[in-house]
């Protein structure tokens, strides 16, 4: 599901959004973790050596966007210490975000910042070194809704797909769009005139060291996925398809290019959630398929650690009349599959389990 869909989902049910736990236990909470969110970003932090999350969109009443950060260390979260006075971005959801190796930063393009619905950005930041940094802004606003961005290391470039301006957000159908190819460089911005373009909606894109490309998942029309390739110059339908579920991808280091099942606001507790490793050019399932999140949020890999760590989850009760959320850690390894690390989270309204 789009994030888009998944944002509908979660509006038309917020009247009736409860506290819980996945499986429903009741135990200890832990002392200190970030507040349920979703729609925010999440990096591998290679000087600190921890997994970063930063703003995004509470997943309490009433919801607001969020400017704090966060980073775990495999065991516990703790809260970022920023420098006294030092600039920063404003509270924010719905960013585009990637790991630039070459200048060892991680950079965070557009997103929203307000009430106003569509009113997307332009800025762009980067976080190094413990400390953000505000660059030259881009030459289009970008979000998550339409929009995706990866760096490609080979070519060392940052490749952003996005609606055309020409588009209107509530107003125009975004079915049959073709997205705009921007890359960016040390020489600066520069639009793309590929001969085929990669159709609305992206859901995600990643970086494959072994096919030399960007990889990137879509969201058909029937709710099935796509894969596209990006070579530098062209985009074109990926001769490996993933199963459809598969949406999220992550840069999963050693094991290379993973696709997970994303799930969605109306899974219930307890389902499966498989994922897959791109190996001699096709998708075969790696690790036990075991119990995972409800939705996949925020999902990065923790280098060191050898996992996939996503934060927050939301789901549908079993008799599939409320909506469910919490501020489960969950991490995924090739040897055990999905687990909660911490207690199960306080839920994200009164806090009371």
């Amino acid at each position: 599901m789009h994030t888009g869909s998944r944002l509908a989902i979660l509006v038309a049910a917020i009247s009736t959004l409860a506290t819980a736990c996945g499986t429903g236990s009741q135990v200890q909470v832990p002392a200190a973790v970030p507040e349920a969110r979703w729609l925010g970003i999440s990096f591998y932090d290679p000087g600190a050596q921890k997994v970063v999350i930063y703003g995004g969109q509470s997943l309490s009443l009433p919801t607001r966007q969020l400017s704090d950060m966060w980073s775990w260390d495999g065991k516990s979260w703790t809260t970022v210490p920023l420098p006294a006075g030092a600039e920063m971005p404003t509270e924010r959801a719905r960013g585009l975000s990637t790991y630039d190796p070459d200048h060892k930063r991680v950079l965070l393009l557009g997103g929203i910042a307000g009430r106003k619905a569509f009113d997307f950005l332009r800025e762009v930041w980067s976080w190094a070194g413990g400390r953000w940094t505000r660059l030259p802004d881009a030459p289009t606003s970008a979000s998550i809704d339409g929009g995706a961005m990866a760096y490609d290391s080979s070519r060392h470039q940052l490749v952003v797909v996005n609606m055309p301006p020409t588009f209107r957000w509530g107003v125009d159908d975004a079915r049959g769009i073709s997205l705009e190819t921007w890359l960016n460089d040390d020489s600066g911005w520069h639009l793309s005139s590929p001969a085929h373009k990669l159709p609305f909606a992206p859901e995600s894109m990643v970086f494959d060291r072994t096919g030399n490309r960007i990889l990137a998942t879509r969201l058909t029309t029937v709710g099935g996925t796509e894969i596209w390739s990006w070579d530098g110059r062209d985009w074109s339908l990926a001769a490996e398809q993933v199963p459809a579920a598969s949406r999220v991808l992550v840069d999963g280091g050693d094991p290379g290019v993973l696709a997970l099942e994303s799930g969605d606001p109306l899974a219930n507790a307890g389902e499966p959630r498989r994922v897959f490793r791109l190996q001699g050019g096709h998708w075969v399932l790696a690790g036990p398929p075991t119990t995972g999140p409800g939705t996949v949020l925020s999902a990065v890999y923790d280098t060191p650690r050898h996992e996939i760590v996503t934060f927050s989850d939301i789901w549908q009760s079993t008799s599939r009349s409320t909506q469910l959320t919490s501020d489960d850690t969950w991490t995924w390894t090739l040897a055990a599959g999905w687990s909660r690390p911490l207690p199960c989270g306080k839920g994200n309204l009164d806090g009371v389990r």
